[in-house]
Parts: C-alpha cells; structure tokens; sequence
C-alpha cells in the first residue's frame, strides 16, 4: 500500500513515520497542506492518503473532495484533533473513506483501519460510528422498510 501522510504538525508527522515505518506499506512523502497532499497522491499514484483535517493552504476535506473528482480510487483516512460532528459529517460527504481521532488511536486502531481500507472497505473510529448512528436516529433517516414475505 503506497501511502502519501498529510500533516502540518511536525512533531506528529514525524511520530506518524516512525509509527508507519513499522507497519507493511510503503510511505511515498509526507506533506503539510491540502494542496500538496492532491498533486503528491495524484503524481505517485497513491493508494491511501492518511490526512489531517486542519491544514494550510487546502483543508483537509477540500482535499478530499479534490481528490475524489480526480481520482475517487485514492483513499483517504482522516486522522484529526476535529471531532465535531460537523466536521465529521463534512469530511464523509465529501468522501472520506474512514476517520480516525488522534485523540484515541492506537496503532494497532490505524493498522486495521489502514488494512479494512486495502480490502476496498470504510473504517470509522468507534465513537465516529456512534455519532453517526445517534445523528441518523435523532434525524429519523435513513427510512428502511420492512420485507414482507
């Protein structure tokens, strides 16, 4: 799995390529903006794109949306402080295929994140599936009938 790491924090991005020099992908570069991380993932034919949501130049989920009208076969995994469900929401619109908090991951949470992401699957932090599941049932959608047999 080729992996381009967007993250304008330095520190964590340094943490992130020792945490994912242990792990079976191959880290093409890392990046600090949402514009970078496009032209990188899009030149090195990345296959996942581990990004942040707060960033210079281009946010995060600007990049993602980007991304997904270039070449929607790039994953992205967002790995973010951002917790509000607005945020949250916005980046799944936009076409995020999983979101991670930094707050509370570990790595063993990433590598299996990373891995249901190469078998072509989302991944969403547990609390992210609660919100997502306490917004759907306090706005009464998504309607699903019942099969009669």
């Amino acid at each position: 799995m080729r992996i381009v790491l967007a993250e304008d924090q330095a520190l964590i991005r340094e943490g992130l390529v020792r945490v994912l020099a242990e792990l079976d992908v191959v880290l093409v570069k890392t990046v600090d903006n949402g514009a970078d991380a496009v032209r990188v993932a899009l030149d090195e034919h990345a296959d996942v794109v581990l990004m942040d949501v707060d960033m210079p130049v281009m946010d995060g989920i600007a990049a993602v949306r980007e991304l997904q009208r270039e070449r929607p076969s790039i994953k992205v995994l967002m790995l973010s402080a951002a917790n509000s469900e607005t945020t949250i929401l916005s980046a799944i619109e936009a076409g995020a295929s999983g979101y991670l908090l930094k707050s509370s991951v570990t790595i063993t949470q990433l590598r299996q994140a990373l891995e249901t992401l190469a078998q072509g699957h989302a991944h969403f932090s547990p609390r992210i599936v609660s919100m997502m599941a306490k917004w759907l049932r306090e706005r009464g959608g998504p309607k699903i009938g019942r099969a009669h047999v």
